[in-house]
């Protein structure tokens, strides 16, 4: 009876996310609903599955099975008459009721708030909805607060009512509204990837390209993560994705565990700033900004291309170092007629995704247009074919895969309304700029230290939008463009998932690798330091993110940060060609800092060092 059960709650949840990913794809070919029922129907039916497919509490599930039931039903129960309530009274609600609810409206929204709440804890953990609770507290008690701290009052009426969403913030807000209307679709477009076996080709395909470089192995790692991250772009599935391939393989040519571990999770972390879905960050910041989300995509695509090549430069340093051999023959792939079509399939999914965008179609609109392409292309493959029954599994995958971010943004508008009511966003800046004196390079790395530090608790978007939120006026105070703001933070804020003590991409590299989770983090911290330059690049040499109308400009200081980064992985592997001497070492980081340094001349200095530099080791070697 209790298999029975549980075998109706599974197909329960995946009719569901049937229906879920469904809905979505209608409203991107018909149009958009109403606020409560576009943004409502998603919310709740997510909200369903949450409650079906994870327990109340693990201690509840196993000790006390049956309330662990009564609590989950009763939380659908919840949702399902609050949205209901919401779609009846929505105009009586909106137009004229704002700054008066009455008392059902007001127990709407609480049991509205409680859910999303428990929804984020079941799918995210409690770091989130504490963070939450603290800014709903801050609302509350922040006008007894001394000093600057204090705020204007706000009651409990006016708290509900924003944290609801009829401000244009909270739950039924800005963020919801973008999840629903752009991110899902984009999931749904990784889940069909997935089941169709097209993201395996990433995999084959880096084999193929830098399988028989030195540190072959790492190389893959470094190039299957970044293109399959690029669609993906969660740094925790990317490793879990690609790693069971790659990081095996780094081991079996003689890898430490940690190391391998370690190079999956950096790789994977460039995902998220790769275009084009730049891990769903680039739609939100399209929503906030209002700069086109093509011009966010540009913007991103060199500073994730030095990235990625600081991360194949380190790992091709540490095999010669360490003397690591390459992979064995047999174990990269064929290029035959099979692979060659499966790329091909993959390729015309892509193209017909991008080309979608550039003539202008919608985020959404053009995801779809690269899900149906995929779908008819991948019948000329008997391997990837998409039968209506992985049709099916890979529409309910794509729904149940996006649950844990449709948490996300939805707690997420309660955070944002709290800091647009209060004002801590002005206080922050004016508190940086206080103590910074107006000095640039002090504020940005203030702003920085705030994007790794809450980063390291919380997910990538909501640590990007808390802090650009907050520290944003701060740097525009001070004349940095609103692009380069955005770009600066959310960078940051990825490469948090690799910066200890909680790194969450690390410790998935580690637990496939079954080695020390804080070894593997601090591994990938060194290896990515580099990485932490490059956002300053974007600040100090915008020509980077295209912020010019010199294309000669932008290959100029693409070249000379390009160089600036290898000299800098230079410096911190203390290798070159050969094994680097404390002088060495001194010249290469010189040789870095005037590669970066925003004028030509210095640049070009540092340009002439370093080959220098490299004909003195070259000379030496022989």
């Amino acid at each position: 009876m209790a298999n029975q059960y549980s075998e109706f709650k599974k197909s329960l949840t995946n009719i569901l996310g049937i229906g879920l990913s469904l809905f979505i794809i209608h409203t991107i070919l018909r149009g958009q609903y109403s606020v409560p029922v576009q943004r409502g129907t998603i919310l709740m039916i997510g909200a369903i599955m949450i409650f079906l497919s994870s327990p109340s509490h693990p201690y509840l599930k196993s000790k006390l099975p049956r309330l662990d039931e009564l609590i989950n039903w009763l939380e659908i129960i919840i949702v399902i008459s609050s949205v209901l309530y919401v779609y009846a009274e929505w105009f009586e609600i909106a137009e004229y009721r704002p700054g008066a609810p009455n008392i059902y409206d007001l127990i709407v929204y609480a049991l509205t708030i409680l859910v999303v709440f428990e929804m984020t804890r079941r799918t995210s953990g409690m770091t989130i909805p504490l963070v939450t609770l603290f800014f709903i507290a801050y609302l509350l008690f922040g006008e007894i607060l001394p000093g600057i701290f204090r705020h204007s009052p706000i009651s409990i009426r006016a708290i509900l009512e924003g944290s609801f969403g009829l401000t244009g913030e909270g739950i039924y807000g800005l963020v919801l509204s973008v999840m629903v209307g752009t991110i899902y679709i984009f999931v749904i477009y990784g889940a069909f990837l997935k089941v169709s076996g097209a993201g395996d080709v990433f995999v084959k395909l880096a084999y193929i390209v830098a399988g028989r470089l030195p540190g072959g192995a790492a190389q893959t790692a470094v190039f299957s993560s970044a293109l399959f991250g690029s669609i993906s772009g969660s740094p925790p599935a990317n490793v879990m994705a690609t790693g069971n391939f790659t990081i095996p393989l780094m081991i079996s040519v003689g890898y430490r565990p940690a190391y391998a571990g370690a190079v999956e999770a950096s790789a994977s972390t460039v995902g998220q700033f790769m275009p084009p879905v730049m891990g769903v960050g680039a739609f939100i910041m399209s929503e906030i900004t209002g700069i086109p989300y093509l011009r966010i995509c540009l913007a991103a695509l060199l500073p994730a291309l030095l990235y990625s090549t600081s991360l194949a430069f380190s790992v091709y340093l540490e095999a010669k170092k360490e003397k690591i051999g390459i992979i064995p023959p047999d174990k990269i792939p064929k290029v035959d007629l099979s692979l060659i079509r499966q790329a091909a399939i993959l390729a015309f999914s892509l193209a017909v995704l991008i080309y979608m965008l550039i003539k202008g179609s919608s985020a959404s609109f053009s995801c779809l247009a690269g899900i149906i392409a995929l779908t008819a292309a991948s019948f000329c493959d008997q391997q990837m074919k998409m039968t209506p029954r992985k049709i099916l599994e890979a529409l309910s995958k794509g729904a149940q895969d996006g649950l844990p971010l449709l948490s996300i943004c939805a707690i997420l508008g309660i955070a944002i309304y709290a800091i647009n009511a209060t004002g801590i966003g002005l206080l922050f800046s004016q508190v940086i700029l206080s103590i910074a004196h107006e000095n640039l390079l002090l504020t940005l790395t203030v702003t920085m230290l705030a994007a790794v530090i809450l980063g390291m608790g919380l997910p990538t978007v909501p640590a990007y939008l808390m802090v650009v939120l907050v520290m944003g006026m701060a740097l525009k105070k001070m004349g940095i463009d609103l692009l380069q703001i955005h770009l600066f933070v959310f960078y940051y804020a990825c490469l948090c998932t690799i910066t200890p003590p909680v790194a969450i991409a690390a410790y998935t590299g580690a637990n496939i690798a079954k080695a020390n989770p804080m070894e593997t983090g601090f591994i990938a911290w060194r290896l990515s330091l580099v990485g932490f330059i490059i956002p300053y690049l974007m600040i100090f040499n915008p020509e980077i993110i295209f912020q010019t109308q010199s294309y000669l400009k932008v290959f100029l200081i693409f070249l000379f940060s390009l160089a600036g980064i290898l000299s800098l992985s230079a410096f911190i592997h203390k290798f070159l060609i050969k094994p680097c001497s404390l002088s060495n070492q001194i010249m290469l980081f010189f040789i870095a800092a005037a590669l970066f340094y925003p004028l030509y001349l210095i640049k070009a200095m540092g340009l002439a060092g370093l080959i220098v530099l490299l004909l003195i080791q070259k000379r030496r070697n022989l």
